[in-house]
């Protein structure tokens, strides 16, 4: 019998024996898949106090020279975050009120990205804090990531759009600036054609009046006839540009405003331009409406020379 209850005894062992190995084939399991992941990862006790570190947190660690064990095992988180100064600083006092947060139960889950600069690069990480599930004591399972290639590129499309920003606005200035010269040169061309029809009118126009009455022979005549119609054409074409357009005159209705503007009778412009009195008078009365001219006391002529 008792040899019976040894080998039973010894049977027991070897079975807790075999699970306390598949536990710690299980935990070493776990912990080499923590160990290979990239983000720095530590469980907190309800106090804040670290309990357990994965292999890129520790390495971190070193690398920085915290001042802290390796592991950081049996150090308070919170404590750190609270007493922290200087541009260690920046984003601590978030971060203990998150997992602060988490801890007593008024978040599920904590996330904020922060900067954490070394003397010789930029450097950004996201943090995220989760409470184990299920039951005993709270654990806290606190993940730091290195985000730094991508807070460049939106510091980069940041800056372009920047650089696009003030492109267009540049762009929308120079624009302006071109209106502006493209005015200006209009206005300087209608001065320039303003100033040529009023030479026409009160020098040009009288002088060849004047050679009319003059005694001249056939060839003189024959000039004096070309430079009246040339004079006539360049009046026309001036008019053109600065009421033409905006008015919507007929060709017909610009040389009728230009003889009109001359001073000539109704009767005079329908010998020069071949055409009937009642033509003119049909002409007459479209420029008038066009110049919205209302009423006999209102003169055609004025409002033509008014033009120039």
């Amino acid at each position: 019998m008792a040899v019976m209850d040894a080998r039973a005894g010894s049977a027991r062992v070897s079975l807790l024996e075999q699970q306390v190995r598949e536990l710690q084939n299980d935990r070493t399991f776990l912990e080499n898949i923590l160990d290979s992941l990239d983000a720095h990862i530590a469980v907190l006790d309800d106090s804040g106090v670290i309990i357990k570190t994965n292999k890129p947190w520790q390495k971190y660690a070193e690398a920085n020279k915290l001042g802290l064990p390796p592991d950081t095992i049996g150090v308070n988180y919170l404590r750190v975050c609270d007493e922290a100064r200087g541009e260690a600083s920046e984003g601590a006092e978030e971060a203990a009120a998150g997992i602060r947060a988490v801890m007593d139960g008024t978040l599920s889950e904590f996330r904020m990205d922060y900067p954490c600069h070394s003397p010789t690069e930029k450097r950004w990480f996201f943090m995220r804090v989760t409470r184990f599930a299920g039951a005993g004591p709270p654990r806290l399972v606190i993940i730091h990531e290195n985000i730094t290639p991508l807070k460049e590129i939106q510091e980069e499309l940041a800056r372009r759009e920047e650089e696009l920003l003030a492109y267009a606005k540049r762009l929308e200035e120079t624009n302006i600036t071109l209106k502006t010269i493209l005015d200006l040169r209009e206005s300087e061309k209608k001065e320039l054609q303003e100033a040529m029809v009023s030479a026409v009118r009160q020098l040009l126009v009288p002088a060849l009046e004047r050679l009319k009455t003059a005694r001249l022979d056939e060839a003189h005549k024959k000039e004096l006839e070309v430079l009246e119609i040339t004079l006539r054409e360049l009046a026309a074409s001036s008019i053109r540009t600065l009421a033409g357009r905006q008015l919507g005159l007929t060709p017909m209705e610009l040389q009728v405003a230009m003889l009109v503007r001359e001073g000539r009778s109704s009767k005079e412009i329908a010998s020069l331009l071949n055409i009937s009195t009642e033509t003119v008078a049909f002409h007459r009365r479209n420029l008038r409406r066009k110049l919205q001219i209302h009423g006999k006391g209102q003169n055609l002529r004025e409002r033509l020379l008014a033009l120039t």
